[in-house]
C-alpha cells in the first residue's frame, strides 16, 4: 500500500492538488471535444461536447476554490 503520508510540503497543500487536478480536468476536456471532431456521428459528438462541459464547470469550480483560498491566505486574485 503507497505511504499517504506528505513526503514533502507540496504534497501537504491542497492547492497543489486543486492545480494539478484543475491541470488534468482541463486536459481531458480538450482530448473530448478533438475527439469529437473525428468521429462523424451526431450523437457521439454531443456526447462528448457535454462531457467537456461538464469538465470545464468543475475546471471553473477547482479555479474559484483556489482564487478563494489565495483570498483567504491575504493574496490577490
Amino acid at each position: 500500500m503507497p505511504d499517504m503520508s506528505c513526503a514533502t510540503d507540496a504534497n501537504c497543500e491542497p492547492l497543489h492538488h486543486v492545480n494539478k487536478m484543475a491541470g488534468h480536468l482541463n486536459d481531458a476536456a480538450e482530448h473530448l471535444r478533438q475527439d469529437a471532431l473525428k468521429v462523424d456521428d451526431p450523437l457521439f459528438k454531443a456526447m462528448f461536447a457535454s462531457a467537456a462541459q461538464v469538465l470545464d464547470r468543475l475546471v471553473e469550480a477547482f479555479r474559484t476554490y483556489e482564487s478563494n483560498t489565495g483570498q483567504s491566505l491575504g493574496e490577490k486574485p
